[in-house]
């Protein structure tokens, strides 16, 4: 099944105000909201998040890198 391991830390790291940093998270939570909603799931693994979905196709719309795969390593 594709995945991706989701990082937080990476989504405020470059902002330069709290209006900057709540854009940001607010433009993560959309994104979450319609991963959600096209049947994405969260999966806990050693202590990351990983964003998995079983159809390759649908994976493939969001234009994730799929670490599932032998090249991702």
């Amino acid at each position: 099944m594709p995945y991706f391991t989701w990082e937080e830390r990476a989504l405020t790291a470059d902002t330069q105000s709290i209006v900057q940093m709540a854009e940001r998270l607010e433009e993560a939570a959309q994104l979450l909201r319609q991963m959600a909603d096209r049947g994405f799931v969260l999966d806990r693994v050693a202590g990351q998040s990983r964003l998995s979905h079983v159809d390759p196709e649908v994976f493939a719309e969001f234009e994730f890198v799929d670490e599932s795969t032998p090249e991702a390593a």
